[in-house]
């Protein structure tokens, strides 16, 4: 489906988790665009703004909710890990849409997460760009341990800086420790901004201000996001995920930014993109 308006045009596929996969500005695509299903079914987590649950890694596929154990797949042999969780794959059940917006609901009964959940997004273009709205609704009777995050794939551009805290410290697995690093040059200077082409991306940071500008372009995500990742799998790959999360690399099991839901209650997310004049 295609949403439009003003100089923004968005196309959005349900069948793919709602995956945003093309938002253009002035015929300016922002990021990174499948050319077919077929491509985007082959690796969902690398075109557009996929969503993900559980975010990052999560070690040995293992969590526990109020001393029960819930256990997610291997999808990561090499590391013993689950990764970004499938709901970048679930189709989403249409309720509103409009040629500026669109309103989709997921009901998951335990099929793309262990614990039930009702999610419902909204995403929407106005003269200011384009908006996303995750609300989560705690459908069971524990509570809902939610490591969220989308893995947004940004179209390579000459300018990135990205507001960043304190840097993750991670084991061999990615995973992250509860420490920190030292402040290096490439910390300092992804604050101020600077061309990253030809830089290779794999870090985890607590969020600083909660804004990133790819381009001419500023991205905002909602104060419920507590980390930034970053990565490229290459200097000439063409592309860099500038990744909002609620929640650090396991944090199923370390808690570092995770928010727990209880049953009954709702927790909503936003990001908004905008062009810079």
């Amino acid at each position: 489906m295609i949403l439009r308006s003003h100089l923004w045009q968005a196309e959005v596929w349900p069948e793919f988790g709602m995956n945003t996969v093309s938002l253009k500005y002035a015929n300016e695509e922002i990021l990174r665009a499948p050319d077919s299903p077929e491509t985007l079914a082959k690796s969902p987590c690398v075109y557009g703004l996929p969503l993900q649950l559980p975010a990052n890694r999560t070690a040995d596929g293992r969590f526990s909710v109020n001393g029960k154990d819930f256990h997610l797949p291997i999808n990561e042999p090499a590391r013993n890990c689950h990764i970004h969780g499938s709901l970048c794959k679930a189709a989403f059940q249409l309720e509103d849409l409009q040629e500026d917006s669109v309103r989709a609901v997921l009901e998951n009964r335990e099929e793309v997460f262990p614990l039930p959940f009702r999610l419902t997004v909204t995403y929407w273009l106005d003269d200011t760009g384009y908006h996303q709205e995750f609300c989560f609704r705690n459908t069971g009777e524990d509570d809902l341990p939610l490591c969220f995050g989308l893995h947004s794939s940004f179209q390579a551009k000459a300018f990135l800086s990205v507001s960043v805290g304190r840097k993750l410290d991670r084991d061999h697995r990615f995973l992250a420790t509860g420490h920190f690093l030292p402040e290096n040059d490439l910390d300092r200077t992804l604050s101020k901004g600077f061309d990253p082409q030809g830089q290779v991306f794999s870090e985890a940071y607590e969020i600083g201000s909660r804004t990133a500008q790819i381009g001419r372009f500023r991205y905002q995500v909602s104060g419920n996001f507590s980390h930034w990742i970053l990565w490229n799998p290459g200097a000439d790959s063409g592309f860099f995920c500038v990744e909002p999360q609620c929640g650090a690399p396991n944090a199923l099991n370390n808690g570092l930014g995770l928010q727990a839901v209880p049953p009954g209650n709702s927790i909503t997310f936003s990001t908004h993109i905008s062009y810079l004049k």
